[in-house]
Parts: C-alpha cells; sequence; structure tokens
C-alpha cells in the first residue's frame, strides 16, 4: 500500500503528492499523512482532532505555542476541551491554556470605530445621567411663566 506525504495542495484544486486522482477521489489503498503543521490554521471541520492525534504530536503543537500571540494560540485544536469555559474573572479558559503554556498576551489598540462608539456611549451615558437635574429646572421656570 503506498503511503502519500500529503502537502494539501488538493486544497487548490492539484494534487501534488500523488494521492488524489483528477476527480478528487483518494486512490484505493492510499494512504495520507498530513503533517500537523496543515492541521493548525485549519477550520474546525477539517483539522485533526484531539483524540487521533499522538502525544508526540500534542507536545510539539503545545511547544509551538511559546510567543505565539494567545489569540492565534487559543485556535489550536490541543485548547478544544476548554472551549466555552471561563476562569474566574470571565477570560475565556482556552486563552488562558495557551497563556500557560507560554503565549504572549499583546493588547490590541482599539480602532476609530470603537474609539467613537465609545466616546458615543459615554455621551449618552452623560446625558442620561444629568437629565433629572435639567428636567425639574425646566418644570419650574415654565410653571413661573
Amino acid at each position: 500500500m503506498p503511503t502519500f506525504n500529503c502537502n494539501q495542495s488538493c486544497r487548490s484544486g492539484r494534487c501534488s503528492c500523488g494521492a488524489v486522482d483528477d476527480r478528487g477521489v483518494v486512490r484505493d489503498g492510499a494512504a495520507l499523512r498530513v503533517g500537523v503543521m496543515f492541521m493548525d490554521h485549519a477550520n474546525h471541520a477539517e483539522r485533526k482532532p484531539l483524540a487521533m492525534m499522538t502525544d508526540s504530536e500534542i507536545r510539539t503543537m503545545r511547544d509551538s505555542v511559546r510567543g505565539m500571540p494567545v489569540l492565534k494560540a487559543a485556535a489550536l485544536p490541543i485548547y478544544d476541551q476548554f472551549r466555552g469555559i471561563l476562569d474566574d474573572n470571565g477570560t475565556p479558559m482556552e486563552q488562558m491554556r495557551a497563556l500557560y503554556d507560554g503565549a504572549t498576551y499583546t493588547p490590541t489598540e482599539p480602532t476609530r470605530e470603537e474609539c467613537r462608539a465609545a466616546a458615543a456611549r459615554d455621551h449618552m451615558i452623560e446625558q442620561m445621567r444629568d437629565a433629572h437635574k435639567i428636567a425639574p429646572a425646566m418644570e419650574a421656570t415654565n410653571a413661573r411663566m
């Protein structure tokens, strides 16, 4: 049985490793080896599940987290079991596990739209906070007239 080291070129439409024929079907008896590095950025349906990874693949992926931005590292399949769980501070658990494994936290700069939205929200809150002071004064002025 032939074994092919797949380089995921078939995603672009043409298989260069020889395991897939022109119709997109894996050849009879062909075994594919897909490297872990190709599965890191695959979408959730395409990537290799954690239960199917060997210990060395998990260790390699965990070692690759060191120095990686936390948001990118938290998307790796080794943290799938922690998704949907928050720690005591409200931080997603997959991000905390990535930080434990050596990912780096880099605060992001807010975009112009985020700054405008925050300023509009602050302005609205300020107006609502002062509304009770303005309304009675207007009623008193109207009552005198």
